[in-house]
């Protein structure tokens, strides 16, 4: 069909097609003349001639035209136009109403470029803009008509606390509120789950302060109260604040709320990273803050304070002032004390440790898992370990360290949260179903990749760099695998950690700190807010004797040891001569030899240190006496401890405690002044004898002391014998000799399988009056943690170790308590519990693992 130019509208043949047209014949209108072509009569395939209708026949053209431009027109109308159409068509001389006709045709007819279809397609941009202009427009003047809305009129809709808090428990903060007429509040500077920090103004002391506001909720303000405890505490033992630990003012109650003001400090470490664009500060800035931190966790696990911090992460590390590298600890909201452990889920995720994922007990060593975690990331930008659960987490920590150890799997709750148990006993990373990441081999991203230690640092960003040489590198690596130790027991602690080379400068690495003179780290150094001259005043020194020390078995009990001098009382005891009998831990049973140097001094003269003097006859008679009597103690049927009569003063550290003249326990002396016992034996008035071999008989060779005092362990438990020691200072020092000796203390933690040798009087205390009471010496072996807990279920502490006889069995009586269980030449244990009745039972004996305590007995020995 041809539409005529002068035809204005949409093409005919759709507008036709909706109506209905041309079904039967095609017909085109011509407004001017009305004419149509008609076809052929003839049925000729001619296309018909055209013919001129009279006026007034056909169609009008007003509503031809109007059907043409109009699209579309209602459903209530179409039917009747449609039929009125159709049978002018059919009937040409029947000439409608056209007023009729017209009023039957919708007035709703839109132009076509407003038709839905088109708006929805090709002016599909163009429909959206004008939406959203008629939204925009419509909320202008909504906000025109409305007033404006402050933040205080916002929150007094929900309101609680006579109108002081919103519906979170948290105070409403107002700027310019004056708070007790002292406290002018200026802005809100944080906010967390707890509450909000915000910044005020002491009018008082003129100066600022950061007021932690705890929410007005019964749990928020048992926690805090908690957290307010340990800070004061703190606070007491650290008057100078020259611990790195942020200081507490005061606090009081406003409004239902407890308020903390402490000292204003600067931005955060995580903030410090961040203005770095994530790229890490220098290896030098990340040794200063390092040095810090370990201070900090040494000055935390003194004795009196023993504070797990559980959450020690970036963000709770504050610079105190922007220019300077001196730091602080915040934010003791998760902490506790050792042995009161509120929360099993602890620690940020990224910094949490695996003893804390696998769901075992926790104790100060997870702060140095963290610390780890934090002093990597502070020199790469990025966290070592990244996940995002759990899982992710357990498996990250996986891909650098390899496995945890067996027996700690074997040991831990949710163990198989994250491994599978083999069927040939060993463990295996859980494959989960939903992991999308594809984790490398166990063990396989190493930390000697990750830090760049022989590629010029984190990506060759440090390369050429002043103080990031491979050797710098390595040291940092060291330290940071010793403090990633999957074994909290083997974990450096904060005191050896200091003592690391890391931390020893050299005058070509380009530092500004200057000497010390302090031969070990210290917590008695003074502190400034330069971190220049407090790492050199706080940090390992040059010529320590320490520091090629071998860290591998460091303890994990951390006590907090002071400086030790050059002429230290507790310095390991020089190794004897070969001619001195000694039975070592391990050693097979011996026949006695002549104990060279062994004088006869009258009427209990005090023995000689001289070496190398001839024995007298005299000496010999009474050595050929001692040597019998032990035989006979030893006989069958007799009162006797397991074991064998130790050769006389071949332990010239062990010691006597009485109560009176009545024989009470064993003990070790480990210092000129100083013997260490357990915590039970504390029977005051008590004295020391040392030198002793015959309890029954007067000996020239023994000394009697008076005691000054007794330090028992503040963490000591009567109950389940947790921390059973007790150091005990005598009024004198003790003057060594060939029969008095100190025992160095374990600087390591035994481990399964080694030999031991434990000593004592035992159950000999029960025999007449005529037998000889004498030290009797047993071979022992270190029992595994999964032993000693079958042995005694529940019962077995992490701060204790088991060791029994080769044929089973205990080697130890009551007698024996507080004596010394010695490896490897060094006082490893002391006799704490075990089953009854010992001479009987098949069960191993139990002893405080001193090498968990050796930081503690350092301290007190330097402080008291």
């Amino acid at each position: 069909m041809v539409i005529p130019s002068a035809l204005e509208g949409p093409p005919a043949p759709l507008t036709a097609l909706r109506l209905g047209w041309g079904r039967k014949q095609p017909a085109c209108y011509l407004p001017s003349s009305r004419c149509h072509r008609q076809p052929s009569t003839g049925g000729s395939s001619s296309s018909g001639s055209a013919g001129c209708e009279p006026p007034g026949t056909g169609p009008p053209a007003s509503l031809a035209a109007s059907l043409l431009t109009e699209p579309a027109m209602t459903s209530q109308h179409s039917h009747a136009t449609f039929s009125s159409i159709q049978s002018m068509a059919e009937h040409p001389q029947i000439l409608p109403d056209l007023s009729i006709l017209q009023r039957r045709i919708p007035l709703t007819f839109r132009d076509s470029a407003s038709a839905p279809l088109r708006k929805l397609s090709v002016d599909l941009i163009k429909t959206y803009k004008h939406i959203n202009e008629v939204y925009y427009a419509k909320k202008k003047r909504r906000a025109q008509q409305v007033p404006p809305e402050d933040s205080s009129t916002k929150k007094e809709r929900k309101v609680y606390n006579e109108g002081y808090d919103d519906d979170n428990y948290d105070y409403i903060v107002k700027s310019g509120e004056r708070w007790l007429d002292r406290y002018e509040i200026d802005s809100l500077i944080g906010k967390g789950s707890f509450g909000q920090v915000v910044k005020a103004y002491d009018h008082h002391d003129q100066e600022w302060v950061a007021i932690k506001i705890i929410k007005n909720k019964k749990a928020f303000l048992n926690q805090a109260q908690i957290e307010l405890r340990l800070l004061e505490l703190m606070n007491q033992h650290d008057t100078e604040m020259k611990y790195y630990i942020v200081h507490l003012k005061r606090h009081f109650m406003f409004r239902n709320h407890l308020c903390l003001a402490f000292e204003l400090l600067s931005y955060n470490l995580y903030d410090l990273l961040r203005n770095t664009n994530f790229r890490g500060v220098s290896l030098n800035l990340t040794r200063k803050f390092a040095q810090q931190l370990c201070t900090a966790l040494l000055f935390l696990a003194t004795p009196e304070l023993s504070i797990i911090h559980c959450d020690l992460k970036p963000e709770n590390i504050l610079l105190c002032n922007p220019k300077r590298s001196a730091i602080k600890i915040v934010d003791f909201g998760s902490s506790c004390q050792l042995g009161q452990r509120i929360y099993q889920y602890i620690q940020s995720r990224f910094y949490r440790s695996p003893e804390v994922l696998l769901g075992l007990p926790y104790d100060l060593a997870i702060d140095m898992w963290s610390l780890g975690c934090i002093l990597v990331e502070m020199h790469t930008g990025e966290p070592l370990f990244s996940g995002s659960n759990e899982a992710d987490q357990m498996s990250r920590i996986v891909e650098v360290l390899g496995l945890p150890p067996p027996h700690m799997l074997e040991q831990a709750p949710k163990a198989r949260k994250y491994f599978d148990k083999l069927p040939e006993g060993g463990w295996a990373l859980k494959k989960s179903k939903e992991a999308k990441k594809e984790y490398k081999v166990p063990g396989t991203r190493r930390l000697h990749e990750v830090l760049g230690v022989e590629s010029g640092g984190p990506g060759g960003r440090r390369a050429g760099e002043q103080g990031h040489t491979p050797s710098d590198y390595l040291k940092f690596k060291d330290l940071v695998l010793r403090m990633l130790d999957y074994e909290p027991r083997s974990r450096i602690t904060p005191f050896y950690a200091l003592q690391h080379n890391f931390f020893k400068k050299t005058s070509d690495e380009g530092t500004n700190t200057t000497p010390s003179a302090s031969t070990s780290p210290a917590l008695g150094h003074s502190h400034s807010t330069s971190t220049a001259s407090s790492v050199s005043s706080s940090g390992g020194s040059s010529g320590s004797s320490n520091d090629n020390r071998s860290y591998r078995y460091s303890n994990r009990y951390y006590g907090a040891p002071g400086p030790a001098p050059p002429d230290y009382e507790m310095q390991s005891p020089q190794a004897p001569p070969q001619h001195q009998p000694r039975l070592w831990a391990g050693d097979p049973r011996v026949i006695c030899p002549s104990v060279p140097g062994w004088r006869s001094w009258g009427p209990c003269q005090s023995p000689s240190s001289e070496q190398g003097a001839p024995i007298p006859a005299a000496a010999m008679w009474l050595l050929g006496l001692v040597l019998m009597l032990g035989a006979a103690a030893a006989s069958p049927g007799t009162y006797k401890m397991k074991g064998y009569p130790c050769c006389p003063h071949s332990q010239p550290w062990q010691a006597a405690v009485y109560k009176g003249v009545t024989f009470s326990c064993g003990a070790t002396l480990i210092a000129r002044r100083w013997v260490l016992t357990a915590a039970h034996c504390n029977n005051s008035p008590i004295s020391v004898r040392l030198g002793k071999y015959n309890l029954n008989t007067p000996e020239c060779t023994e000394t009697c002391h008076a005691v000054e005092k007794t330090i028992i362990h503040p963490g000591y438990n009567y109950t389940s014998h947790e921390h059973d020691l007790m150091l005990v200072k005598l009024k004198t020092p003790v003057t060594y000799n060939r029969f008095i000796e100190p025992l160095a203390l374990a600087t390591r933690c035994v481990q399964p399988g080694e030999a031991c040798l434990v000593s004592g009087w035992g159950s000999t205390l029960n025999a007449p009056g005529d037998v000889p009471v004498i030290l009797y010496c047993a071979n022992v072996t270190i029992l595994s943690w999964e032993q000693c807990s079958a042995a005694y279920p529940g019962s077995v502490k992490d701060t204790m170790v088991c060791a029994a006889m080769k044929n089973g069995g205990t080697e130890s009586c009551e007698g024996d308590s507080g004596g010394p269980l010695v490896c490897d030449g060094r006082l490893q244990g002391l006799v704490s519990w075990g089953d009854v009745p010992c001479i009987t039972t098949m069960k191993p004996g139990v002893y405080v693992n001193v090498c968990k305590y050796y930081e503690w007995i350092r301290y007190m020995i330097q402080h008291y």
